[in-house]
Parts: C-alpha cells; sequence; structure tokens
C-alpha cells in the first residue's frame, strides 16, 4: 500500500512518495526520451524535454531517486501534446548523488526515463582579480600583488541562480573587510583594494558573497597586498622658461593618492 503526503512548495504542488517501484532503463534517443540538464540547481526552473512515441492518453512525470520515487512534478490528460516541463527545483531536496532519473509514464504501462543526473547548491565560481585595465577576449589573469589603494578588476560566473547582487569582501581568512556592498551580479566589478583595516604584505583573497540562498559563496586565490605606491613623475623636457606650462606625467599613482610639486 502506497503511503503518500502532499506539501506545497512555493506555488507548485508536490507529492511525495516512500513506495517503491521499478525504474525503466533510459531509452535511446530514436524511441520515447526525457532530456534534462546533467546537473539541477535548486531554485532554478529546470526544463525538461520529452519526446513520446506511441504513448496516447493521460501521462505523469515523476521523480526517482534510484528505484524509489520522490515526486510528482507534472501531471495532464493528453501526452501528444507533451513537449517540455518547467519545473521549479525546490530546496527541500536533497543535495548530491548521480542517480536521479525523471520517469514518464502513461496508464498503459510503458514508462520511459532520463539519464541519471545530480542535485547542486547554486553557487558562485571562477572568482580572478586582474589589473583593472584588463579587458580583452582572453581570460583574466590572477594577480600575485597589488598595493593599497589599487583598483583592480574582480571576476566571477555564476552556476544557477545565486541572486541579483553579490558583496565582494577582501579576507585574509580570519577577517573580512568589505570592498563593494550589493553590486549588480553581472560577472565583473572594479573595486578598490582599502588601505585601512588591512595590513601590508599579507596575504588576502577576494570572496564574493551570494545574496540568494542556500547559494554558496566562492573566493579568489590569494594575492599579496603591498603598501600604497610611491609616485614617479617625469618631465616631457629638460629646460623651460619662467611662467611656461609644463606636461607632468605621473606614473604608479595608486587610486585616490595625490601629488603635489613645487618650483
Amino acid at each position: 500500500m502506497s503511503v503518500h503526503r502532499r506539501i506545497v512548495v512555493g506555488l507548485t504542488c508536490v507529492t511525495l512518495f516512500s513506495s517503491v517501484a521499478a525504474v525503466p532503463a533510459a531509452h535511446a534517443v530514436d524511441g520515447p526520451a526525457v532530456t534534462t540538464p546533467a546537473t539541477l540547481y535548486i531554485g532554478d526552473v529546470a526544463e525538461i524535454a520529452v519526446v513520446p512515441t506511441d504513448q496516447t492518453g493521460s501521462y505523469v512525470v515523476d521523480l526517482y531517486q534510484a528505484s524509489t520515487r520522490i515526486a510528482r512534478i507534472a501531471s495532464g490528460d493528453d501526452i501528444t501534446a507533451l513537449e517540455t516541463v518547467r519545473w521549479p527545483v525546490s530546496s527541500r531536496l536533497k543535495l548530491g548523488g548521480d542517480d536521479y532519473k525523471i520517469v514518464v509514464d502513461t496508464p498503459a504501462g510503458d514508462p520511459f526515463s532520463s539519464d541519471p543526473f545530480t542535485f547542486a547548491a547554486p553557487h558562485i565560481t571562477d572568482v580572478v582579480v586582474s589589473p583593472y585595465y584588463f579587458w580583452s577576449d582572453a581570460d583574466p589573469e590572477q594577480l600575485t600583488t597589488a598595493s593599497m589603494l589599487d583598483e583592480v578588476l574582480v571576476t566571477w560566473d555564476s552556476a544557477g541562480v545565486t541572486g541579483d547582487v553579490v558583496n565582494l569582501f577582501l579576507t585574509d581568512g580570519t577577517k573580512k573587510k568589505a570592498v563593494a556592498k550589493k553590486t549588480e551580479n553581472d560577472g565583473s566589478e572594479i573595486v578598490t583594494l582599502p588601505a585601512k583595516s588591512i595590513e601590508a604584505d599579507q596575504a588576502y583573497s577576494m570572496l564574493v558573497v551570494p545574496t540568494f540562498k542556500p547559494a554558496e559563496e566562492a573566493q579568489s586565490a590569494e594575492f599579496t597586498v603591498t603598501a600604497p605606491r610611491e609616485p614617479m613623475m617625469f618631465l616631457e623636457r629638460t629646460t623651460a622658461r619662467i611662467g611656461e606650462t609644463l606636461d607632468v606625467n605621473v606614473y604608479e599613482l595608486s587610486a585616490g593618492a595625490t601629488a603635489t610639486w613645487s618650483w
């Protein structure tokens, strides 16, 4: 006898089962087929493609783990009209494991299923800190050294839904210093390395923290933060007349620093 209970997750009704049933093997592509991504992220709306062949009548779409039916995610009256199931992936599901399947069945008892897939928490990935002027088609190059008050480019990627905004912190593994709060989660941000509340000649990394839960944070490789750079000034000419305007080139001047000179 099958025992089940019904819960409501958001606007989606999901039926959880404790019954055990045999799960059919995934069919070849030329037969009825169910296609899912290799990894489904919690909080995403999964696009499940269904290709029936000779099946007719009503249908059910269930989530299995190994041979255990976990949840009913869809049902309908006409399987011939079934092409795509949009399924909000519930945070109530277990994470990990690669033996989940989507099974489509009809009253005629000719079920077909997807290949195995896994669930994972959404997360930030590939955090890199590079010179702020690094804009090209190549991958950003991770800095090994930067100075206080330098501007740096922080880039990152998202796997799954990680929220509209993120927070960026400079961290030594114990303490965190905010460098950007609630910045747009678009994969890049130019930030200024702080000169306060951190120590020179220490190793730090950049931490990107998503605002969507249960999305997970990630950080860059470590790089050394040194004291602010000293400016270097060069004159274009070696002689000048009194009252004449001279061009002065200033190099290695950190963001926020100032250079002064007198005659």
